[in-house]
This record gives C-alpha cells, structure tokens and sequence, in this order.
C-alpha cells in the first residue's frame, strides 16, 4: 500500500509537470492576444502572432498525447471521469467530482444560436428533470457547448455537434448517464475496498475551447483573450485538484508507516513470546 500510494504521488507529479508548461504556454498566448488587441499592429504583425500561437497550440496537443507513467497515457481523458448519452449529437464533456452518479433527463431542448454562431443561453429552451439540482440552469455557453450550473457545486457540460438543431419534446427525453467512473484507482490500505480514486482532467484544444481561435484581426485577438483566461482557469483548477491528491497522498504515506510500525512490534511479541515463561 505504501509503494502503492508513492507511486500515485509519482503519477500526479508526472502530470503536474506537464500541465505546468501548458500553463506557461497560456500565459504566453495571453500576452499575445493582448498585444494583438493594439490597433498599431498591421495584419502582417498579427500574422506572425497567429503563426506562434498555432505553434503553441500544437505544442499541448503534443503534451496531451505523450505525457505518460509507467506506458499510460494521463492527459489525454484516460483517466477522467466518463459520462454518456443515448443520442449521436451530444456528448458529455464534463461534470464536477459532487455531480453523484446516476441517470439524468432533459425532457425539453432547442438549441438557439446568435449571430455570431455562439449558443445562446437566453433564448436556448431547457428543461431539466427532476435528478438535477432544483436551481440548475445553463450559465455558460460557447459555440457548441453548454454548462449547466446548481448549488451547491453541481456543474456538466455538455458537447454538440456543430451547428446542430438538436430539438428534444415531450415524450422525448435525452438520458444522460454519469456514471463516476474512469479516475485511477491507487490502492492506499492493505485491504480490498480501501482506494483513492485520482481523476486527471483531460487537457485538449476542444476541452478548453481553443480549437477555432484566431488571432489575426484585433476582434479575435478580444475573444481569443477572454478564451484563454478560461483556459488558463481550467488548468489552474485542475492543477489545484492534483495537488490536493498529492497532499492527501503524502499524509497516507505517513499514516501507513505508523501502521506497519505498530503491528510490526505486535507481530514480535506474539512470534517472540517465551513458551516456557
């Protein structure tokens, strides 16, 4: 258990170290769409920032795909939790660690669009059953997603094809299935049952909403600012959650040599025990 659980301190560190480039490459998009932003630069000058950023992008397509422990891929969804639907044109994208695992109904759905081809939250109609929170609602929208919030921290996201008109009505409904698995199991006790479940997020263009940007007109260098800082948000928070596994792990570590250490004296005095005596 204890060599269990250092090599699951081993794995976090791995991706940590991996998403800590991410996160400086982020950074340097950012500063790039910021200065894209200026209306002194030319559409040559953006060009050259638009050639660096693809480059960057790249970059953390590549990191995704190849960080790896022990020939197991950890960046790329391998280990993050999975959700399903019963319809082709809608994926689950996300869900929060407090979203419980079960069957969820959407029984009214029609997909809305502005005019810039984004999802409109406003004007988007949903209805949502009875297993989700009784405040949730749709909070955010991108191009093709929307993430559905409620207290106290329940939050999914959910994928559409592009551009689809998905339309749900009654007695339609779409089933989503979370279903809480797909996080690493690292054993932590001597005994069955006894596990710490690690979810390494998925780090992908898609996941944060970086496929389509462009930064070559001093507009998209606005939006493509405000979809980085969301990017930049997401890594950051899953790398708050890896260093909180990390911790817990440490502690456990502690733990189990306390542990071994006492019934390593208890085994001495049953095997020592003086039969004559």
């Amino acid at each position: 258990a204890t060599q269990s659980s250092k090599n699951g301190i081993s794995v976090i560190e791995t991706a940590d170290g991996a998403l800590t480039e991410v996160h400086e490459m982020l950074q340097r998009m950012n500063e790039l769409a910021v200065k894209g932003e200026t209306g002194t630069l030319t559409t040559t000058d953006r060009m050259t920032l638009e050639a660096e950023v693809k480059q960057l992008k790249e970059e953390i397509t590549r990191i995704s795909t190849d960080t790896e422990f022990n020939g197991q891929t950890l960046l790329d969804g391998t280990f993050d939790l999975r959700g399903y639907t019963d319809d082709h044109r809608v994926k689950v994208d996300y869900y929060a660690d407090e979203v419980t695992a079960r069957n969820y109904t959407i029984s009214s759905l029609e997909l809305v669009y502005d005019s810039h081809g984004k999802i409109d939250k406003d004007n988007t109609v949903i209805a949502l059953g009875p297993e989700f929170p009784p405040d949730a609602k749709i909070e955010d929208t991108t191009k093709n997603k929307i993430t559905i919030k409620g207290s106290p921290d329940f939050e999914m996201t959910l994928s559409f094809e592009k551009d689809s008109t998905l339309i749900v009505t009654p007695p339609s409904v779409l089933n989503i299935d979370i279903t809480g698995i797909g996080a690493m199991d690292t054993q932590t006790g001597a005994n069955e049952g006894q596990q710490l479940p690690i979810r390494i997020p998925t780090i992908s263009l898609e996941r944060m909403n970086m496929e389509d940007m462009r930064m070559t007109t001093s507009e998209e260098c606005a939006e493509a600012n405000k979809t980085i800082k969301s990017a930049i948000l997401y890594v950051s928070e899953a790398r708050s959650r890896l260093g909180a596994y990390q911790n817990r792990l440490e502690h456990t570590v502690n733990n189990l040599a306390v542990s071994s250490e006492n019934m390593t004296a208890s085994y001495s005095r049953i095997m020592d025990v003086d039969m004559a005596e």
